[in-house]
């Protein structure tokens, strides 16, 4: 990204945002498709695309896209694992 923007202390343009955000999406997806939930673990996995996202993003914004999956998913499973059973046999 930093090829695009003249000025790297410049926030990026809508345009580039745009770019950023889909090279993000499309890395996430990547992820769940392959049942990834932190980006660490993919190893060779979706490699590209990570390659992308920090290539269409400023780095401190990909860095924060990964932590904040990260963090997603450990919210979610802690959802699940703290939502009670419903019996389905009370009256």
């Amino acid at each position: 990204m930093a090829a695009e923007s003249p000025d790297s202390n410049s926030p990026p343009t809508r345009d580039q945002r745009k770019v950023c955000h889909r090279a993000r999406d499309a890395y996430l997806k990547c992820l769940d498709e392959a049942g990834i939930d932190n980006p660490e673990d993919a190893k060779g996995t979706c490699f590209e695309l990570r390659e992308k996202l920090y290539e269409d993003c400023p780095k401190t914004w990909a860095d924060y896209f990964l932590q904040l999956r990260i963090l997603t998913k450990q919210r979610e499973k802690s959802a699940l694992l703290s939502t009670p059973i419903s019996s389905s046999t009370k009256k």
